[in-house]
């Protein structure tokens, strides 16, 4: 099993890399998409305007898609699989998490702020690859749901890595192939002997935190040597009696993120009312946990009620439908609307 540790804020890269069990991207190789998305992002600016103060504005940042520190924008990670393997990230709410056969999927990219992981199926096992950790972690059948609903409960974005069938194998020959440093090779026998499993790190999620916490304690009639598989039942019955039974709670824009609260910048484009004036542009700070169909109740708020009428949004290459956001619940973190993004209402 393939899995690197962590170094400086590469855990992008990390991540990428323990996906596809294998040295396949550099810093800078995904720098390099990085300042392809930069310049994507500053032509789609500068068609709206380059004399707005929002454009002026933007052009005088720094990068969106990757900082001093190394970390890596979701528009990166997703644009370098397309790319390298033809995979693709759908995020999953937690809604939709519930209700998903997760054993059919091989991998999954896990996200909180800035770091990411991989938790990856391997010889017939999953494995938490996370880079804060110090060898990677099984990750039981039986306990892959509660985990992956820890993580969500916990403030994580959960996304599905697909095709599986274009993920690589890892590697036989271990460092002999070529793929990485002799230290990020693990035999599964050794993993195994040294009692590796998701929740026994203090840092399974990259945070000082015990997993196991409310798991609870007492005493048991199954044999010792069943300890984990009780554990984790315990924790996927409480999780699972912690969910919530009815649907998902209604949509509301919170207001502006204060001073030095994490935020995000949108610039919207509505076009004018067909009587050939300019379109309007409108700009404001987000949350980057809201859900992204507030940006349709933002965007209906600047609409004469004459105008009120079906529309939809578009990011880059991709176009967002309210309907679809309101169902899948997704953050503007998790579609890649951070740290500042540029959109357009297209009217039906």
């Amino acid at each position: 099993v393939y899995h690197e540790r962590q170094e400086s804020a590469l855990c992008g890269q990390h991540c990428l890399n323990n996906l596809l069990q294998g040295t396949y991207f550099s810093p800078g190789d995904l720098a390099d998409i990085a300042a392809e998305m930069d310049r994507l992002e500053r032509q789609m600016m500068l068609e709206m305007g380059d004399a707005t103060p929002e454009a002026l504005k933007f052009l005088a940042e720094d990068s969106g898609n990757v900082d001093e520190s190394g970390n890596f924008s979701i528009q990166v990670l997703k644009r370098a699989l397309e790319r390298s393997h033809e995979l693709v990230l759908d995020h999953v709410g937690a809604t939709s998490l519930e209700g998903q056969d997760l054993l059919s999927h091989d991998a999954f990219i896990c996200n909180k702020s800035n770091h990411w992981f991989t938790v990856r199926k391997l010889y017939g096992l999953y494995w938490n690859l996370n880079s804060m950790l110090e060898r990677p972690e099984k990750v039981s059948d039986f306990y892959l749901s509660a985990f992956l609903m820890q993580l969500q409960a916990d403030g994580y974005d959960v996304f599905i890595v697909s095709p599986g069938a274009n993920l690589p194998d890892p590697p036989h020959g271990g460092p002999e192939a070529g793929m990485g440093a002799a230290s990020c090779f693990h035999t599964v026998s050794s993993l195994s002997r040294s009692g590796s499993t998701a929740g026994s790190s203090t840092a399974a999620a990259g945070e000082q935190k015990d997993p196991w916490a409310m798991a609870g304690e007492g005493q048991r009639l199954a044999p010792a040597q069943d300890a984990d598989y009780d554990e984790n039942l315990e924790l996927a019955i409480s999780l699972s009696l912690a969910q919530p039974s009815h649907g998902r709670a209604p949509v509301s824009m919170r207001p502006e993120p204060g001073a030095g609260e994490a935020s995000t910048r949108i610039q919207a484009r509505i076009p004018s009312a067909g009587d050939g004036g300019p379109p309007k542009r409108v700009t404001r700070r987000f949350h980057p946990d809201e859900p992204a169909a507030v940006l349709f109740i933002w965007i209906e708020e600047q609409l004469d009620q004459s105008r009120r009428r079906p529309f939809r949004l578009s990011f880059s290459t991709q176009i967002f439908d309210k309907a679809d956001l309101l169902a899948t619940g997704e953050s503007l973190t998790a579609l890649g609307l951070v740290p500042s993004a540029a959109v357009t209402a297209q009217f039906s």
